[in-house]
């Protein structure tokens, strides 16, 4: 899905395809994660769409396994961990 965030950000037509995929997965049990989500924008299309999950630079930045703990005690501290509703982009 990570070509459908940034049109379904732009684009209401052609939000379709990221509603209707993450509809039909969750008929099925499956869990949606949205990547490539970059705007807050795009993090509202996901969460309105019924996206599980959320992965971007919008979320966090690209990290190595021993920095990840670091940014997460930093956001945490910072008071944004929980972006609107969610945990480090989980929703």
């Amino acid at each position: 899905m990570r070509g459908l965030a940034p049109v379904a950000e732009s684009d209401d037509i052609r939000q379709w395809p990221l509603r209707s995929i993450t509809a039909m997965a969750k008929d099925f049990g499956i869990r949606v994660i949205v990547t490539g989500i970059a705007s807050d924008a795009q993090l509202a299309q996901a969460r309105a769409c019924g996206a599980s999950l959320v992965q971007g630079d919008f979320v966090a930045p690209p990290l190595a396994l021993d920095d990840l703990a670091v940014w997460r005690r930093n956001v945490s501290r910072a008071g944004i961990w929980n972006r609107k509703g969610g945990q480090d982009g989980a929703m």
